[in-house]
């Protein structure tokens, strides 16, 4: 009797693992912002560290509150608000920061408020880069509620950690990115001028640096109508082609797809979607996964309409 429960349980799984790769072969083949966002937040879930979990679910929540899909972002917070139980302090003041501008987008304003509130109140708990990424995030929030004074002391506070960061070229690209999105589209252009000029003069061998920069640099400036994104994508496409092909590369070749489209280039960005797709689900890395099949979906549906 055990042996046949032990068989039925084995088959079990098989026959479920059999279904999700049937699903991730139809997403490949027929990509809809729904089915890879669906793959993004399964993958996420599975994620045993919550530095990196809870960052996704709030990236892919803000991608399904941009994208219209209310349902689908109110229960992302709710998973999220249950992973960040028990979370320290410093991973909360980014999580409550980021989940603001979920909040903002679905036009909850009374929780968006709150959400700043927390993290703002807990900054000091967090490290100084950590710091940063919040202060962007809550700022990019505070845009959308209307709080432009407060968004740019943020913004301002900001870009001064990013000039004591060793990564300060990617937090600087950040600070753009949520400007160029939250419709300052002037301030945008500017913050992303010094991110490539910082980049200028950081270490090139820095891959991650490299590509996480130009990538948010070139979403951020076609988001802010900046033509200037036409050469930061060339930039990151040679740099990655000189590298050779590796999975580190798959989720800036999504944010390269995205810019591509949030541009108008749609045919180019598919391109890269039909070529990158199918890399992007046979990563074993589930945080690369997550964050890359986010991409995807965001160059299905790019350009967005952003108010200025």
């Amino acid at each position: 009797m055990r042996r046949l429960l032990v068989l039925l349980v084995g088959c079990g799984l098989a026959v479920a693992a059999a279904d999700r790769a049937l699903a991730a072969a139809d997403c490949v083949a027929r990509p809809t912002p729904k089915c890879l966002l669906a793959d993004a937040e399964a993958a996420a879930m599975s994620l045993t560290d919550d530095v990196t979990a809870l960052p996704n679910l709030a990236f892919i929540g803000w991608t399904q509150a941009m994208t219209g899909d209310v349902e689908a972002a109110l229960d992302t917070l709710r998973v999220g608000d249950l992973r960040a139980i028990g979370a320290g302090p410093g991973l909360l003041v980014s999580y409550h920061a980021s989940m603001a501008g979920v909040r903002a987008v679905l036009k909850d304003e009374a929780k968006a408020r709150a959400e700043i509130e927390d993290a703002l109140r807990r900054l000091e708990a967090a490290e100084e880069d950590s710091r940063g990424y919040a202060l962007a995030d809550a700022a990019y929030a505070q845009a959308l509620l209307g709080d432009g004074a407060a968004a740019a002391g943020n913004n301002a506070r900001a870009i001064a950690l990013a000039g004591r960061s060793s990564s300060g070229a990617f937090l600087l690209a950040y600070v753009g990115w949520n400007q160029a999105f939250a419709g300052d589209g002037e301030g945008a252009r500017a913050t992303i001028r010094q991110a490539l000029e910082t980049l200028n003069a950081a270490d090139s061998s820095d891959a991650w640096l490299v590509q996480w920069t130009l990538g948010y640099a070139a979403i951020g400036q076609a988001a802010a109508g900046d033509a200037a994104a036409a050469a930061t994508r060339e930039r990151l496409r040679q740099y990655m082609t000189r590298a050779g092909a590796n999975d580190d590369q798959v989720e800036a070749w999504m944010m390269l797809a995205w810019s591509y489209a949030q541009s108008g280039e749609r045919a180019q960005a598919a391109a890269i979607m039909a070529e990158q797709l199918a890399n992007a689900y046979r990563t074993r890395d589930l945080s690369v996964k997550a964050t890359a099949l986010t991409c995807a979906a965001f160059a299905l549906v790019s350009p967005l309409p952003i108010k200025r």
